[in-house]
């Protein structure tokens, strides 16, 4: 069931709630099956196991439990690879950068040109001075994927 409450979405099934933002679109579930549609009621995305909101108007779409493919709020499939734990994506000087996981390995995409930047081995976070940081902090990474520094 979904209830509706201004710009609160709530989802309750099974004793859990699920709270989503009011982004552009919305959630809609259907017996584990989950897809995106417009504030006009059209289905715009393909149906997911869950979906989740990764920021500046892009979702993960899990195919599995733990696979996701990367869309936009139009539905479009954006990067043509799946991912696995968990991502993210973020503004800096005016550039939308995804920092997304597969394999063990970090991928950095500039999601305005929806490319690959530079890809390394471990977990990566990005530091708001500017630059990328291994979850560890044992290297660091410039925008380019230039490296700064490693222990």
């Amino acid at each position: 069931m979904l209830v509706s409450c201004s710009c609160i979405i709530l989802k309750i099934s099974h004793f859990r709630i699920t709270l989503f933002l009011d982004v552009p679109m919305l959630c809609r579930y259907l017996i584990n099956k989950y897809y995106l549609i417009n504030n006009k009621g059209k289905k715009v995305s393909e149906q997911y196991v869950r979906i989740m909101y990764l920021g500046e108007k892009y979702y993960a779409g899990y195919t599995t439990g733990s696979k996701y493919e990367v869309f936009d709020v139009e539905g479009n499939k954006v990067i043509n690879d799946y991912f696995m734990d968990e991502g993210t994506t973020f503004v800096y000087n005016d550039v939308v950068y995804g920092i997304f996981n597969k394999s063990g390995s970090s991928y950095i995409y500039d999601m305005n040109e929806n490319e690959v930047v530079f890809s390394v081995e471990g977990d990566l976070e990005f530091n708001e001075k500017g630059y990328f940081v291994t979850v560890d902090g044992d290297a660091y990474y410039s925008l380019k994927g230039e490296k700064i520094y490693k222990r």
